[in-house]
C-alpha cells in the first residue's frame, strides 16, 4: 500500500533548496554540540523557510513543526546555562528541519550495493518498508577493479546527469543511520540529504554520496 503525501519540496525552486540542503548537510558534519553546527543548522532551517512556497499555505508546515518542537520541550525540560543551552537547541533545529521536509530520515536513496539483490542489502534487508524509483542529478562514475573502487561513485550535483535511484521508505531507517553510516565510511560514502525526482513528486532523501568534491569522467 502506497502512505506516501506529496512532499513540501513540490513547487520549491531546485536551485534555492539544493542550497538549503547543502547548508543543513555541511552542518551535520561538524561535530555535535559545535557552535559551527548550532549556527548552520539554523541557518539551514531559515533558508528552507524561505524556499516554501509562497502559493502553498504554511500553517500545516508551521503546526507540524511546532508540534516537533512540543514533543522536545516536554521530553527534555530546559537545563540551565550556556553550554547546555547549545546541547538543547541543536535537536530542536534539527527536528524541525525534518518536520518542515517531512522526515528525510526515513528515506534512503540508494543506487549501489544497497540495493536489493546486490552484495550489500543484507545491511537493511530487515527493514519494513517500501521501495520507489527515482533520479538524482549528479555525476556517476562505474568503472574501477580494485577492491575499494568496485562500487559505483555518485556525487550530487543539479549540473550532472539524471541518475537512476531507489528509494526505500521506512519508518525504522532512524534507528540504522549512526550504523549504516560507520559501515559507509569505510568505503569514502558520507551521507547527505538531496532531493530525488519520482513519481509522486520531489522527496529530500538520505544518499550516501562519495567524498571527493567532483568525480571525472572521460
Amino acid at each position: 500500500m502506497n502512505d506516501y503525501s506529496p512532499s513540501i519540496v513540490l513547487g520549491m525552486d531546485p536551485s534555492r533548496l539544493a542550497c538549503a540542503l547543502q547548508m543543513i548537510n555541511t552542518a551535520r558534519r561538524n561535530p555535535l554540540g559545535s557552535l559551527d553546527r548550532l549556527s548552520k543548522l539554523i541557518g539551514g532551517f531559515e533558508a528552507l523557510l524561505e524556499t516554501v512556497p509562497q502559493r502553498r499555505s504554511r500553517e500545516l508546515e508551521g503546526s507540524r513543526a511546532l508540534d516537533e518542537l512540543d514533543t522536545l520541550l516536554t521530553s527534555q525540560g530546559v537545563q540551565g546555562g550556556t553550554e547546555s543551552l547549545r546541547s538543547f537547541l541543536e535537536p530542536i533545529i534539527d527536528r524541525l528541519i525534518e518536520a518542515l521536509l517531512e522526515f528525510p530520515e526515513r528515506r534512503l536513496a540508494a543506487y549501489g550495493s544497497l540495493l536489493p539483490g546486490q552484495e550489500n542489502h543484507h545491511q537493511i534487508s530487515g527493514l519494513v518498508g517500501e521501495w520507489i524509483d527515482g533520479y538524482v542529478e549528479g555525476m556517476l562514475q562505474l568503472d574501477g577493479f580494485a577492491e575499494e573502487e568496485r562500487f559505483p561513485k555518485l556525487v550530487w550535483d543539479l549540473s550532472g546527469n539524471p541518475e537512476a535511484v531507489r528509494v526505500l521508505h521506512s519508518a525504522a531507517l532512524p534507528e540504522c543511520w549512526d550504523r549504516l553510516d560507520q559501515f559507509e565510511r569505510r568505503f569514502s560514502y558520507r551521507r547527505s540529504l538531496v532531493p530525488v525526482r519520482t513519481d509522486q513528486g520531489t522527496l529530500v532523501c538520505n544518499l550516501y554520496e562519495f567524498v571527493e568534491s567532483q568525480v571525472h569522467v572521460e
